[in-house]
C-alpha cells in the first residue's frame, strides 16, 4: 500500500508540473493579434521628425518630391511588422491627394484624422496628425500601434522639407538577361509637362474644389438613379520580363456599361516619371470595369500610379493616387 501511495503521489506531481508548464509557456507565444503595447518600439530619426517605430522594422525611402512639387517624403516598411505599419509619410499642402476615395473618415478630432477601408486582409487604416502646417501620416492594419507611434512624434525643422532628390532604393528591377532592351515606342505627348503624379493629383483636386465653391447653387434635374462615374477600386498587373507592360483594371460603375470614357494613368518610381500619361478612351465592360495597358514597358516597376477618369465629353470626373509595391504580379487597391 505504501508503494501504491508513492506512485499515485508521483503521478500527481508530474501532472501538476506539466499543467504549470503549459500555463507559463502559453501566454509567451507570439500572438497574431498583438496590440501596440505588446510590440516593442525603438527611437527612429527621420529626415524632418523623430518617431518611435517597431523594433526590427526597416523603413526605406519610397519617394519624395522637390520644392516645385510641394514637398513630401514617404518611407515603406521593408522589415518586421510590415502588416501592422507599412507606410510613413510627411507632407505639406496636399495630404488630401494621398487619401484614396474609398477610405472613409471614421474619426476627426481637429489635429488627428483616422481613415479606414476594408479589404480581404481586414481593416486598413491611414491616420493623419497635423502639427502646425505639416502632416505626419501612418498606414497599416494595427490602429492602436499607428496612434501610439504618432503620439511619439517630434517635429524638427521642416523649412527645408521641399529640398533633396529622390533616393533610388535597391528594390527589384525587371530582368535584363539576354539581348532584351527597353521598349521605347514614340507616343503622342499630352500637355502634362514634366509634372510628377503627386502634383497632378493635388492640382486637379484644388482646381475642382475652387470650381465647386465658385459654382452657383442651382437645382439639378439629373436622374438620381444612375450612379456617377467613379474610381471604385481595381488592380494593377506587371510581368517580370523587360518587355512586359503594366495593365490596369479599374472599376468605374456598372451603370455605365457600354459607355466610352477617357483615362490617363501616370506611373512613377521614386518620384521620377515613367510615362507621360497619354489620354486614351476605353469602353466600360458589362461588369463595370475598364482595362488599360501602358503604352510602353518600363525598365523599373512603378511604385505610384495616378489615375484620372474623364467622361465622354472629356471632363475630368475623378482622380486617385495609388501606391504600389515595386514588384511583379497583381496588386489590388
Amino acid at each position: 500500500m505504501e508503494i501504491d501511495k508513492k506512485i499515485i503521489i508521483a503521478l500527481i506531481a508530474v501532472f501538476v508540473v506539466i499543467l504549470a508548464g503549459i500555463l507559463v509557456i502559453s501566454p509567451q507565444g507570439q500572438s497574431q493579434n498583438q496590440t501596440a503595447y505588446e510590440i516593442p518600439l525603438k527611437a527612429h530619426a527621420f529626415n524632418f521628425f523623430d518617431m518611435q517605430t517597431p523594433v526590427d522594422s526597416d523603413f526605406r525611402v519610397k519617394f519624395n518630391q522637390s520644392e516645385a512639387e510641394r514637398g513630401m517624403f514617404a518611407w515603406q516598411n521593408k522589415g518586421n511588422f510590415s502588416r501592422d505599419v507599412d507606410l510613413i509619410i510627411i507632407s505639406k499642402n496636399f495630404t488630401d491627394g494621398l487619401i484614396p476615395d474609398k477610405m472613409e473618415l471614421i474619426s476627426n478630432n481637429n489635429s488627428q484624422k483616422i481613415y479606414m477601408s476594408k479589404n480581404y486582409d481586414g481593416n486598413y487604416y491611414r491616420v493623419v496628425k497635423t502639427v502646425n502646417d505639416t502632416d505626419i501620416i501612418v498606414s497599416g492594419h494595427n490602429l492602436d500601434l499607428l496612434e501610439k507611434m504618432l503620439n511619439t512624434t517630434k517635429i524638427k525643422d521642416t523649412s527645408k522639407l521641399t529640398t533633396g532628390k529622390a533616393v533610388d532604393e535597391k528594390t527589384p528591377i525587371k530582368n535584363t538577361t539576354g539581348n532584351n532592351t527597353k521598349v521605347n515606342n514614340t507616343t503622342k505627348a499630352e500637355k502634362s509637362g514634366d509634372k510628377t503624379p503627386v502634383q497632378h493629383v493635388i492640382e486637379k483636386k484644388v482646381e475642382d474644389k475652387k470650381k465647386q465653391d465658385a459654382a452657383p447653387k442651382v437645382e439639378t434635374t439629373i436622374d438620381k438613379t444612375v450612379d456617377p462615374l467613379m474610381i471604385g477600386g481595381g488592380s494593377f498587373t506587371t510581368g517580370s520580363e523587360l518587355e512586359d507592360k503594366t495593365y490596369a483594371r479599374i472599376y468605374v460603375g456598372v451603370d455605365h456599361a457600354g459607355e466610352d470614357v477617357g483615362i490617363k494613368i501616370f506611373y512613377s518610381r521614386d518620384g521620377t516619371n515613367l510615362n507621360k500619361g497619354n489620354y486614351v478612351t476605353a469602353t466600360v465592360k458589362s461588369d463595370g470595369y475598364i482595362n488599360i495597358a501602358s503604352a510602353d514597358s518600363f525598365a523599373k516597376y512603378p511604385d505610384f500610379a495616378q489615375v484620372e477618369l474623364y467622361d465622354a465629353n472629356e471632363k475630368l470626373v475623378a482622380t486617385q493616387g495609388i501606391m504600389l509595391n515595386p514588384t511583379s504580379g497583381t496588386q489590388y487597391f
